[in-house]
């Protein structure tokens, strides 16, 4: 009897959690939510993706990657403090969100504030272990900063994660 009952709240279980999103996390559901928002900035239309995504905060002021992406669009548009801003708001409603990290540490970087820059890299690699992203900017910076032996490997590693242009450097650096 116990059996069955537990059976029966199992299957109960499994249909609330397919229901509820089936365990996407809010940054996954956000990006489906955002898809047009995503398409303009990826092909580099920055107004339009901008548009969309302020728009997408009117409705949602909760919505951390709306600002991470408006983030990337100041960072494009040489406004680092303006990105540096938009992504202390995302890391307000998420701190564990990595691409805000990521917004930040290249806004310090192009300031010039590389200790900041590093640490940041380093926040979005802790937070985004399975980005290659994140891993290879981290390592970009450090062979910048002179660290080369922890750039190589976080280069390394945004390789095995698909990173091409890591792969390039590998080379170039001679290290395989």
């Amino acid at each position: 009897m116990e059996a069955l009952i537990f059976v029966v709240f199992f299957i109960l279980y499994i249909i609330v959690r397919i229901l509820m999103g089936g365990g996407k996390t809010d940054w996954e559901k956000q990006a489906v939510r955002h898809e047009e928002g995503l398409r303009h900035f990826k092909f580099k239309k920055f107004d339009l993706a901008d548009e969309y995504f302020k728009e997408a905060l009117l409705e949602r002021p909760y919505d951390a990657l709306s600002y991470v992406v408006i983030g990337e669009i100041a960072l494009c548009n040489n406004e680092e403090e303006r990105a540096l801003y938009l992504g202390n708001k995302a890391l307000r409603l998420d701190n564990t969100i990595w691409q805000a990290h990521l917004l930040m540490s290249k806004a310090f970087h192009q300031m010039g504030d590389y200790p900041s820059a590093i640490q940041n890299a380093k926040n979005a690699v802790w937070f985004g272990r399975d980005s290659s992203d994140a891993f290879h900017w981290y390592g970009k910076i450090l062979l910048e900063s002179g660290d080369t032996d922890k750039g190589l490997e976080m280069l390394s590693e945004a390789y095995k994660l698909g990173e091409e242009q890591s792969g390039l450097i590998l080379r170039k650096k001679g290290y395989f």
